[in-house]
Order: C-alpha cells, then structure tokens, then sequence
C-alpha cells in the first residue's frame, strides 16, 4: 500500500481531447472535496472534471465520478487504477478539454484509464507503515536520559512543544514499538506523562526512493 508525495500532473491528447490528470495526496474525504472544488475553479472551461479518490489505509473508502461522460466510462476506470497500484489517501482527477470528436464507450474508458495511468506513473510514491503513537512530558534536565531510550529506535517526532516542559508525540514502527515501550515505561517515575496513543497507518518520511 502507497500514497502519493506530491501533486503531480500530465497531459494526453487523443483524437483532439486534452486529457489532464492531477494525482493528489489528501487525508479525508473533505480535503478531496475540497481540493476538487479549487480544480474545478481552475480550469472553469473544461467540459469534465472526472475522479476518483481512495481515502483511509486500514479500511479504504473509494469514490468515483463520470461528471457527465456516459456512465462508468471516467470514474471507474481511473478508480482502477488506483485500486491497482494500491494507491490510498490520493485524489485523482482527469480533467478533459473536448476536441470535436467522439470517442465511443470504449475509446473513453481506455482514454480515461490511460490518462490516469500516466499520472501515477509520474508520480513519486511513498509506502504506508503501521506506526504505535507515544506522547511523552517531560522536564528539560530529563531531556538526555529521554533521548538515550529513543536514539535506538527509528521513531519519527510528530509533534514537539516546549512550554514549561517538553512535550512530544512520536511515532515507532508496529515492529519494534513492543520493545520501545517497556523501555519507557522503565522511566514512567521519572517523566510527568507518558500515553501509549492509537496505531495510525501513514506515509514513512524515513522513506527514500
């Protein structure tokens, strides 16, 4: 399972149609709805804006839209896509300039589809890794003896703030997270807070290509 790292866009003309896919990472349903708006205000004069979305790692949501071309010619198949390559937390749209000349049912869904393929071929992907959240706080002169528990592992920080104490939200790979916990907990006594938060599933920063 993959997301996407950042927009990326391509162009396919077939027959005199412009087809321009945008591939996306979003985070829920919302933000794809939402970036969807501002793509259609971008291009206020192409005759479709049809999409797909899959949003949600542990049990994907999917949804699909033709946006006037005959129904399943646009959505599903650039849906496929996605669903083939494993892509979630993505938007994906094909946005189509009409040339004058029509393409028939069949023509559509192998343009649709590669159009969408196109895009996620140009795309840089990023895997998902299942992460167990940490938040811990702590006073400043702890903040060696703190590190000297997390320098082991490969955890990523999420989230750092430093007021009266220091407070971080982390996160440790599912892997190793059952050997990372104990460990902290050997230094409950010591911190002023530890929580062992939800699992989460999102792109591995730590990640290179």
């Amino acid at each position: 399972m993959q997301t996407c790292k950042e927009r990326t866009e391509t162009k396919l003309r077939i027959k005199h149609s412009l087809f321009h896919g945008i591939l996306m990472p979003v985070s829920s349903r919302s933000t794809a709805e939402s970036a969807l708006e501002t793509i259609r205000l971008a291009h206020p004069k192409a005759n479709h804006h049809c999409y797909a979305f899959r949003i949600n790692p542990k049990k994907p949501i999917e949804f699909s839209q033709d946006d006037g071309e005959p129904s399943g010619t646009a959505g599903a198949p650039i849906l496929h896509r996605l669903q083939s390559e494993d892509l979630v937390d993505v938007l994906l749209v094909v946005i189509r300039y009409f040339g004058g000349v029509k393409l028939g049912t069949g023509g559509l869904i192998r343009a649709y589809g590669e159009a969408a393929g196109n895009t996620i071929e140009a795309a840089t992907r990023l895997p998902l890794r299942r992460f167990q959240t940490f938040r811990v706080q702590y006073a400043y002169d702890l903040e060696s003896v703190v590190q000297s528990v997390l320098h082991p592992f490969p955890v990523i920080f999420r989230e750092r703030t430093y007021l009266e104490e220091i407070a971080v939200e982390l996160l440790c790979p599912v892997e190793v997270s059952d050997q990372l916990e104990p460990q902290l907990r050997a230094i409950r006594h010591l911190v002023s807070s530890l929580e062992v938060g939800p699992e989460v599933v999102v792109a591995d920063p730590n990640h290179t290509s």
